[in-house]
C-alpha cells in the first residue's frame, strides 16, 4: 500500500477558501512546474495550503485536505473544459477564456494537474507566528585566540625591559590613535615573536638603521607571515611608523582623518556664436598655412 505524503509550501488566496469549505469548489488546479511541489502530489496525499491576504497580523492560517484523485491536462484551458469552470471557480462570472486567463494569472501556465478535494478531510487551522529570536550578543574572544596570532591561545614570552618599554609606548599610541586595545596587544605579541625569530635579544637591533628595509624583507619572506595573511609584516610596519613619529591613525577611521574636499570646477564663460566662428576660421587658416 502506498504511503501518503504531506505537501506543504503552496499558497492560496483567502477568498477562495469559502467555496472549498462550502463544497462548491470541488477541484483545485495547479500548474505543473518541473521539480515543483505541485508535481509531487499524488492521490492520497495531504496538501497544506497557506492562506494569504486574510488580514490578521501575527498568525498563519492554513487549509489542508486529502487529495482523492489527480488528473493531468496539457493546459489550463483543457482542464477547465474537462472539469467545468464552476468546479474550479464557482463564483466566477465570465467566459471560459477569461476564466483561463484568471487561473493562469494565479498559478502560472503550461501543463496542469487538478486535485479532487476530499471534503471529509478539510481542516482550517491557525497558529501564531513564531517571534524572531533576538540577536545574540557578540561573544568576546580573548585576543590571543583571534585571527592573525602565531600560536592561538598562547602569549609570546616578553623581551628585555627596554624592548618591553618600547612596546608599551607603542601599544598606548595605537589605542590613542583609534585602534582597539586587543589589536594593540596582538601587534605587540607578533613583534615579540619576530624579534626572537630574527635571532636578536630585543627590539633595539631592529631599530638601529633608518630604513628597516632588510628586516621588512626578511619578515615578508617567512612562510608563517604568508599563512597569517601578512600580519607579522603589518605589525612591523606599524612599529616603524611609531619609531619614525608618523601618525598611527587607521585608514578607515573617519574620526582620525580629515576629508579633502574636491574643488568645484570653475565656471567657463559661454562660447558665443561670434567667438565660435572666429575659432573655426583660425583653425582653417592654420591648416592652410601648414
Amino acid at each position: 500500500m502506498k504511503s501518503s505524503n504531506c505537501i506543504k509550501g503552496l499558497m492560496l488566496q483567502s477568498k477562495y477558501k469559502r467555496p472549498i469549505l462550502s463544497g462548491r469548489k470541488i477541484w483545485e488546479g495547479r500548474a505543473l512546474k518541473e521539480g515543483g511541489r505541485a508535481s509531487r502530489v499524488t492521490s492520497g496525499d495531504t496538501v497544506v495550503l497557506t492562506l494569504t491576504g486574510h488580514g490578521k497580523r501575527g498568525v498563519i492560517r492554513t487549509l489542508s485536505f486529502r487529495v482523492a484523485e489527480v488528473r493531468e491536462f496539457r493546459s489550463c484551458l483543457a482542464m477547465l473544459r474537462a472539469l467545468s469552470v464552476s468546479a474550479l471557480l464557482p463564483d466566477f462570472v465570465g467566459t471560459m477564456s477569461q476564466a483561463c486567463t484568471l487561473y493562469e494569472g494565479l498559478v502560472g501556465g503550461g501543463r496542469y494537474a487538478a486535485w479532487r478535494i476530499d471534503r471529509k478531510s478539510l481542516k482550517l487551522e491557525e497558529r501564531p507566528v513564531k517571534p524572531r529570536r533576538p540577536n545574540k550578543p557578540a561573544r568576546h574572544i580573548y585576543w590571543t585566540k583571534q585571527k592573525g596570532m602565531v600560536e592561538k591561545g598562547v602569549e609570546q614570552p616578553q623581551l628585555d625591559a627596554k624592548s618591553e618599554a618600547i612596546l608599551e609606548q607603542f601599544g598606548s599610541s595605537m589605542v590613542e590613535s583609534g585602534h582597539r586595545d586587543d589589536q594593540a596587544q596582538q601587534h605587540k605579541d607578533r613583534l615579540r615573536y619576530s624579534a626572537r625569530k630574527l635571532g636578536v635579544a630585543g627590539l633595539q637591533p631592529l631599530l638601529l638603521d633608518g630604513t628597516f628595509e632588510d628586516t621588512r624583507c626578511k619578515i615578508k619572506s617567512w612562510p608563517e607571515n604568508v599563512v597569517l595573511s601578512r600580519h607579522l609584516s603589518i605589525s612591523f610596519n606599524w612599529l616603524v611608523k611609531f619609531i619614525l613619529g608618523k601618525p598611527l591613525t587607521k585608514p578607515n577611521n573617519p574620526q582620525m582623518k580629515t576629508k579633502l574636499k574636491r574643488k568645484a570646477p570653475e565656471p567657463q564663460p559661454p562660447v558665443t556664436p561670434n567667438a565660435r566662428d572666429r575659432n573655426s576660421r583660425a583653425r582653417t587658416a592654420g591648416k592652410k598655412q601648414a
